[in-house]
């Protein structure tokens, strides 16, 4: 009993570190890539050829599509009661594992009928491609077998380097960090490595990535962002961000523009606080806000 206990944390606090903090934004650094079988998705290794265009080239991008039907819509959402419609706006956390139902994931998705889940490592996703995949299949079940059936948006943290819920440990490909992808000095390197992240977040299930950062990088006094930024310069920053979203759409996975303009200047952590920034609007506005605004080609969430 005690040796299973001590394997389940010792599995747990590897896929912790990898998705929520502890680990070297260089996967190079990682002695356990894993060769394309391995990996979620099944396509060419080479997404710079497949994405083809640089960063600053505004011609269009090649999406895949779905059919949208607007008559159909307006009759679901006429059918709904105002309670169904805010449970649509609500993402929740929730633990879930292959084959056991424990906690409340099925209460908050068949019954409660939310719009969307959030998944961390182990619980949620986990060390193996097939697990996740259960785990995601399991819960737009759920979805889909409600009164409304609506899809859920599966949410995870996914920005390459650190926070990386979907890397070598769990099934994907460890790609590098916002701070990596920015020293580039070339976007079209940030939507290959984004679209690598969307092709693998897709094929397991995961279609809403808590990413890109549009924050800039203010100094190292704000450890948790830090290497999370594209750089300190918002334009540059904006044209990388554009350039991340482009890559989770290639595979209609869409994405989270992230977080709220002015985080990354601001020290202390939000999770335990409620830290303030020091500058006043004007200066927000001309540094914290440029990225945000210039995401404009591609559509995206904000959070």
């Amino acid at each position: 009993m005690r040796a299973a206990a001590f394997f389940l944390a010792l599995l747990f606090l590897l896929a912790w570190t990898n998705a929520c903090g502890c680990g070297d934004d260089d996967p190079s650094a990682s002695s356990g890539q894993p060769s394309d079988d391995d990996t979620a998705d099944d396509g060419a290794d080479d997404d710079t050829a497949e994405d083809g265009a640089s960063g600053d080239d505004d011609r269009p991008v090649r999406y895949p599509t779905c059919t949208v039907d607007g008559e159909k819509i307006d009759a679901l959402l006429a059918s709904m009661t105002l309670r169904e419609k805010i449970a649509q706006m609500y993402v929740v956390g929730v633990q879930i594992v292959p084959g056991v139902n424990f906690g409340d994931a099925e209460r908050f998705v068949r019954e409660l009928g939310v719009g969307g889940v959030f998944l961390q490592a182990v619980t949620g996703i986990g060390p193996m491609t097939g697990w996740t995949v259960a785990n995601t299949n399991k819960l737009q079940l759920w979805a889909m077998s409600r009164e409304h059936p609506i899809p859920l948006m599966i949410a995870c943290d996914q920005e390459g380097g650190i926070p990386q819920a979907v890397n070598a440990l769990t099934g994907g490909t460890d790609q590098p960090g916002n701070m990596a992808l920015g020293a580039s000095f070339d976007p079209a390197v940030t939507r290959a490595s984004y679209s690598r992240m969307g092709r693998e977040l897709a094929a397991l299930g995961l279609n809403n990535p808590y990413s890109p950062v549009l924050g800039l990088t203010f100094g190292p006094n704000v450890p948790s962002a830090y290497t999370r930024s594209f750089g300190r310069h918002g334009d540059l920053v904006a044209l990388h961000a554009r350039e991340a979203v482009r890559g989770f759409q290639q595979h209609l996975v869409m994405a989270t523009a992230k977080h709220f303009p002015g985080h990354t200047a601001v020290e202390g952590d939000e999770h335990a606080g409620l830290p303030t920034a020091p500058w006043e609007e004007d200066f927000i506005r001309e540094t914290s806000f440029r990225p945000t605004g210039a995401r404009s080609t591609p559509a995206s969430r904000s959070s």
